[in-house]
């Protein structure tokens, strides 16, 4: 099991995406 350490948000003007990353900057999940 990862654990998140790094959540990004990108907002756009009709989407938004989400993306984690654990402590070693592997990706834990991308919702787009």
């Amino acid at each position: 099991m990862n654990t998140m350490t790094l959540l990004g948000i990108e907002i756009g003007k009709h989407s938004f995406h989400l993306r984690g990353q654990d402590a070693k900057g592997h990706q834990v999940f991308e919702n787009c």
